[in-house]
């Protein structure tokens, strides 16, 4: 599956400075054309049926185990005010994993996989551009400052290829938060092109995903966030989940 992504930005920036920048960044891009030109920046990316999606989780099972749990736990994204529930694509299932890291927990990681073909626009903030005028003046320049809630109409799926896993830090990086790049520039960039990125699903698009299975950190070999950092260190890291289940970190386990 292939997305139309941003230009890679190789500065040092930590993955919490990114994605706090990022609307920014978009709209600093997107000056010469009036809000028409804006309208025309919506894009749409079809994410074919059977495409394998991940989540991280405290219980898979009874929070995303049947369609019906996966749309009673929609969360509000605070960073767009839209309403859905956010998944690692095939390409990146080391966002799911790294999610223990980042909150120094080990948590369960869900394996799902789309019913049918399903629509999504291409980029976070991309759902802005369906009514400009309410997020931008006339020039394309920003109305910064101004708090603008989100239409039911502008609640649409998105695909971010933008994001990296992150780990816990005991600094507190870029604006108070105490979380910092988990891997090494070089496979910052690989991670970009190999084209993983988060899948942001409504209640819309809910339904058409299914639960495939559910692994556990194996306890003999990953007892704390900690060990599952150095076994990624040691192994250079890896994207997919082979490596994790091939070298049994995580075990499959079936929901009773």
């Amino acid at each position: 599956m292939r997305f139309t992504r941003r230009k890679y930005n190789s500065s040092r920036l930590s993955s919490q400075e990114k994605r706090k920048n990022k609307s920014r960044r978009i709209q600093k891009n997107m000056k010469g054309g009036g809000l028409n030109e804006l309208r025309e920046k919506y894009k749409i990316l079809t994410i074919p049926e059977g495409t394998i999606l991940y989540r991280s989780s405290p219980d898979i099972c009874n929070q995303y185990g049947t369609p019906e749990l996966i749309s009673k736990n929609i969360m509000e994204c605070g960073d767009t005010g839209k309403k859905g529930v956010y998944f690692g694509n095939s390409n990146g299932a080391i966002l799911a994993l790294a999610i223990s890291l980042e909150y120094d927990k080990l948590l369960e990681i869900g394996v799902f996989k789309t019913t049918r073909d399903l629509e999504v626009s291409n980029g976070k903030y991309s759902f802005q551009y369906l009514k400009p005028e309410r997020y931008y003046n006339e020039n394309e320049t920003p109305k910064f400052g101004e708090y603008v809630e989100t239409l039911p109409e502008e609640n649409v799926a998105h695909f971010d290829p933008n994001i990296l896993p992150l780990k816990k830090s005991k600094k507190l990086l870029n604006y108070g938060s105490n979380v910092a790049p988990l891997l090494p520039e070089k496979l910052e960039e690989k991670l970009y092109e190999s084209g993983s990125g988060e899948v942001f699903l409504t209640e819309k698009e809910l339904p058409s995903i299914e639960f495939v299975k559910r692994y556990k950190y194996n306890p003999e070999k990953i007892k704390m966030p900690r060990d599952l950092l150095k076994y990624m260190k040691r192994n250079n890291y890896p994207f997919d989940l082979d490596k994790y289940i091939e070298d049994e970190i995580i075990i499959e386990v079936e929901c009773v």
